[in-house]
């Protein structure tokens, strides 16, 4: 087995190298359609199909603050880049998905 030692720093404030190749759309919706889709408490989320390469990154409609803010990090997950230290922890150094790590090493 390959160990995977690559992972992207700063994440949240830098952008990742492209791991995918995804073509990111970006969508604005409503408080109730981004919960709908995100989940409570989140203010953006992304829809990454590695069969089809494509990424929908949700925003938030009207909020250009939180757009500029979360646009970054989203994209970095359509990348193929998640959080080093868990679901909620940016802190650390970011890491590969694992559906990601597979489709690199075919």
């Amino acid at each position: 087995m390959i160990d995977f030692a690559i992972t992207c720093a700063h994440a949240e404030s830098k952008v990742c190298p492209d791991l995918t190749g995804a073509k990111i759309h970006h969508e604005f919706v409503g408080t109730r359609e981004l919960r709908r889709i995100c989940g409570e408490n989140v203010l953006a989320c992304m829809e990454l199909n590695l069969s089809t390469n494509n990424c929908k990154v949700i925003l938030p409609k009207g909020r250009a603050k939180v757009w500029e803010q979360y646009v970054i990090h989203e994209e970095n997950h359509c990348r193929g880049w998640r959080h080093g230290g868990g679901l909620r922890s940016h802190s650390k150094d970011w890491m590969p998905f694992k559906e990601v790590e597979r489709k690199l090493l075919k």
